[in-house]
């Protein structure tokens, strides 16, 4: 291989022309070169770590990627390192040198150098400025490629040149990544390691790193070889495609191989499928994708949450779908977040809150509205939810399916309307709900027996303020009616009127005047006359202002004491009516005392006369008599008894038996 045994020929140019002497022999040159996939190509690529600051007692140090083109021209790009300080040119092609720049002895800078096919001449490139192989430890890309008919040189992505060397390919040449010291004598200097990483191949427009790599430790093309090159290569880390020269490492055999073809890639999943392993083409893209979800059931699912990737090339974050560069084996493991359902219901209103949410998290759920009107009198308004929450919003922690209902409860519209007066209790009401309704107006005065009062509700209630079950919208109208001022008149039958009479209609008492609806009948339920409640049961219409006589159910008792011959005797009565009071009296001369007005009912009557007391009982009116015997009685019974004994005497002594003297009769 000529091209990559010439070396760096700047180094040898330059150093030259510093040292004025020309017994440098010894190009040592190690390092790797690609495998025939990389054959082909229109372009090679390196990453290459700069070691900074490097001494060599004699030549100079240089890392490059390089290869032979199809037509035998030669191009290589990297960096170099003088053994001396002094002013080297910049820019070299046919036609001479130029640019002259300071360089110092053990700094990096990029360099590229070609050779036109059968061309030997010297140095033919361009060297970068002072350290603009950057800082020490860092890591920078050197490349050549084809396109738009010339070659290009690039430093990190930078196209720092090109030239045209009258072929597109390396034809069957593959690329190789080399450390070297150019033009030194037989003493070896000491080079630390510096590490080459990820050789590509350019092919049709695109990049592709060397899927093999093998050893390559020798010399340039007219260098001496009885001194042994004591440098080497590893691979180092086990990675594909990344390795180190330098000083101290292993001598691999020529064309063994340093790297080898693919990777494993392994993808781990609890969910979706995922989980499967397979080997890829060193530095191959490989992409892998999980679904976004996976249903485990109606509501419950895994989200995906990212990937978590180790080695070189792997991929660790969000991304549900990405391209691995598979710079060694890979494993990626899928991660997934549990999400639970969260229903949010309601009959009514509109909800929010209905999804999914991660396990553990707060979710956010409620209503819009808490009143939804179903009419112009009736309206939903809402009470609770299933969980226990009164509020119309609130959070639920997500530790499984959720389902969460509004409860609601039917209100109506209980709308009240007066002529006069303020109505209260109007408004909305739960179902089955009471509503006090009132009107708290008084009676309007229209004369001085006349006036305007509240009659009744729409309804038919008669009360002013009562407790309405609302089961349904209500209209209600307070209506009012003129009432007139009755004058009441208790009488007996015989229209006496009658005094300290408490009259009731119903379980309330009347009054002497009582303003009472007209055209109206009323019923005197009862009254308390004498202290005695007498059942009435009078019922009258009550057309106007005026009296109103209410007969009252009473009579007259009269008591009389006579003699065996019904003559009157003088006595003393007591008598006791059906309400306990006890009025005395006497008969006098007539043997008569008469009660007037008494109460329906019994009279018990006790007369005393001579030490003889008699007792009866009057009931509901009439006369009732009770008879005693009197002086006159008992002198006219003493006569009688008298002449009764004197006749039964005589009637004895007249009537002896025969043969009997009147004495022995007597």
């Amino acid at each position: 291989m000529r091209g990559f045994e010439r070396g760096i020929y700047t180094v040898c140019i330059l150093s030259l022309l510093l040292m004025g002497s020309a017994n440098a022999q010894y190009w040592y040159q190690f390092g790797a070169r690609g495998g025939i996939t990389s054959t082909g190509n229109s372009g090679a690529s390196v990453s290459i770590q700069t070691i900074t600051p490097q001494t060599s007692d004699f030549g100079s140090i240089g890392y490059w990627v390089g290869e032979d083109l199809s037509n035998g021209a030669f191009l290589q790009a990297g960096y170099v390192i003088e053994n001396q300080s002094g002013s080297y040119p910049s820019f070299c092609d046919m036609s001479g040198c130029s640019n002259y720049q300071q360089l110092n002895a053990g700094d990096a800078q990029w360099f590229y150098e070609y050779f036109p096919a059968g061309f030997s001449g010297g140095f033919l490139g361009r060297i970068g400025p002072a350290d603009s192989a950057g800082r020490n430890g860092t890591f920078h890309s050197y490349s050549f490629y084809f396109t738009n008919g010339q070659w290009d040189f690039a430093v990190d992505g930078n196209v720092v040149g090109n030239t045209t060397l009258g072929t597109s390919t390396s034809g069957s040449n593959a690329p190789v990544a080399f450390g070297e010291i150019a033009n030194t004598t037989g003493v070896a200097a000491t080079l630390p390691h510096v590490i080459f990483n990820n050789l590509s191949a350019y092919k049709n427009g695109a990049w592709f790193p060397a899927q093999s790599g093998t050893a390559y430790i020798g010399y340039g093309v007219g260098s001496l070889t009885n001194l042994k090159n004591p440098y080497g290569v590893e691979e180092i880390t086990n990675r594909v495609n990344y390795f180190a020269v330098g000083s101290g490492l292993p001598q691999p055999r020529n064309n063994s191989q340093l790297w080898s073809l693919g990777y494993g890639l392994s993808v781990v999943s609890a969910y979706g499928n995922l989980s499967s392993s397979g080997a890829y083409v060193a530095y191959s893209n490989v992409k892998i994708s999980a679904p976004q979800s996976v249903q485990l059931s109606g509501n419950t699912r895994v989200v995906f949450a990212g990937w978590k990737g180790t080695g070189i090339g792997s991929y660790s974050g969000p991304l549900d779908s990405v391209t691995l560069a598979m710079d060694s084996n890979i494993t990626e493991t899928a991660q997934w977040q549990t999400q639970y359902l969260l229903n949010v219901s309601s009959p009514y209103g509109q909800t929010y809150g209905s999804g999914w949410y991660a396990l553990g998290s707060s979710a956010g759920y409620g209503i819009r509205n808490g009143t939804v009107p179903t009419s112009a009198t009736s309206r939903e308004v809402f009470e609770d939810w299933s969980n226990g929450n009164a509020a119309l919003g609130g959070t639920a922690t997500m530790n499984g399916p959720t389902n969460i209902n509004a409860t609601w409860t039917q209100q109506f519209l209980v709308t009240l309307q007066s002529q006069y007066g303020n109505a209260t209790g109007g408004g909305w009401y739960n179902y089955g709900g009471e509503a006090k309704i009132g009107i708290n107006i008084g009676n309007i005065t229209v004369s001085p027996s006349e006036r305007i009062a509240f009659y009744q509700w729409s309804n038919g209630n008669l009360n002013r303020s009562f407790f309405l079950n609302v089961t349904g919208p209500q209209f209600l109208t307070a209506q009012f009616r003129k009432i007139g001022l009755a004058t009441f008149n208790p009488q007996n039958a015989n229209g006496e009127s009658l005094g300290n009479v408490t009259l009731y209609m119903g379980n309330s008492t009347v009054g002497q005047s009582e303003f009472l609806f007209e055209n109206q009948s009323y019923t005197i339920s009862y009254a308390y006359y004498k202290g005695v409640r007498m059942i009435v049961s009078d019922t009258f219409t009550f057309s106007s202002s005026g009296p109103v006589d209410v007969k009252l159910p009473v009579y007259n008792v009269q008591i009389a004491t006579r003699d065996l011959f019904g003559q009157p005797i003088q006595s003393a009565v007591s008598v006791r009516f059906s309400n306990d009071s006890v009025l005395r009296a006497t008969t006098g001369s007539s043997g008569m005392i008469n009660f007037t007005n008494v109460p329906y009912g019994y009279v018990n009557v006790t007369a005393s006369n001579l030490g003889i007391t008699q007792q009866a009982v009057a009931r509901n009116g009439g006369t009732t008599s009770l008879l005693f015997v009197s002086n006159l009685d008992m002198a006219i019974f003493a006569g009688v008894i008298a002449a009764i004994a004197g006749a039964f005497f005589v009637a004895r002594h007249f009537a002896r038996r025969p043969g009997q003297s009147s004495a022995q009769q007597a």
